[in-house]
Formats: structure tokens, C-alpha cells, sequence
């Protein structure tokens, strides 16, 4: 995980920290096949760098990656199928004990235990 600081801005703070040697490394190759720096640029800022002092950048294609993955978390997390499943399975389990205590009533009401003939009338109506 990573951790930041905050401080107040007193113009001494590297905001990208990205070491000169380390990007002209990392544009060289390209820089020397391509001869066009706009080219060598636009393949550092897609695949990004990772320098020897831990300087560099995370490029556009880890962005992408790291997104569709944080997407997918979400939609697992929050599919709308897996909330409707939930409060199906819930109120399946509230109607199985409601049919049983409507049971267990309309027996009981049956064996003259007690005089409510409505526990009956709600069973049938909850289709047992």
C-alpha cells in the first residue's frame, strides 16, 4: 500500500522526483531507433519508467490495467445480480418461516389447540 506525506509547499519538494540520467536512459533506445523524440516520448509515457532511486512514473498502459481491475472489483462487489440474489435468499428464508409458523398454526387450530382458523387462510394464500 502506499503511504503519502503531506507538508507545506516551500518550493524546495521534487514533485516528480524523476532522475535526468534515469529518463535519458530510458529515451535513449528509443530515441536512437525512432529518431523522433516526440515518438520516444509518447513510448516512455505508455510503458513509464521505473528509475534506480525508486524515481519514475507509472505508464498509461499500467493505468489502464490498474483501472479495468479496480472496475472489475467494483463490479463484483456491486453487481446489481448479486444485491438481488441477497435479498432474494432473504426473503425466501422469511417466507419458509412464515409457512412454518402458519403450519405449525393451522395444526394446532386442527387439533382444537387453538381457535385461529386464519392461520389456514394465510397458508393457502402463501401457496402451502
Amino acid at each position: 500500500m502506499e503511504t503519502f506525506r503531506y507538508s507545506r509547499w516551500d518550493d524546495t519538494q521534487d514533485p516528480f522526483r524523476i532522475d535526468p540520467d534515469d529518463l535519458l536512459n530510458e529515451l535513449a533506445d528509443d530515441l536512437m531507433e525512432h529518431g523522433d523524440m516526440k515518438a520516444a516520448l509518447r513510448s516512455l509515457m505508455r510503458r513509464g519508467m521505473r528509475g534506480r532511486m525508486g524515481s519514475g512514473f507509472e505508464g498509461i498502459r499500467e493505468m489502464i490495467q490498474r483501472l479495468k481491475q479496480q472496475s472489475q472489483q467494483r463490479l463484483e462487489r456491486y453487481a446489481p445480480d448479486s444485491v438481488l440474489d441477497d435479498l432474494k435468499r432473504r426473503l425466501e428464508k422469511i417466507l419458509r418461516r412464515e409457512r412454518s409458523t402458519l403450519q405449525r398454526q393451522a395444526r394446532d387450530a386442527k387439533a382444537g389447540k387453538s381457535p385461529r382458523k386464519e392461520a389456514s387462510k394465510k397458508l393457502k394464500f402463501l401457496g402451502n
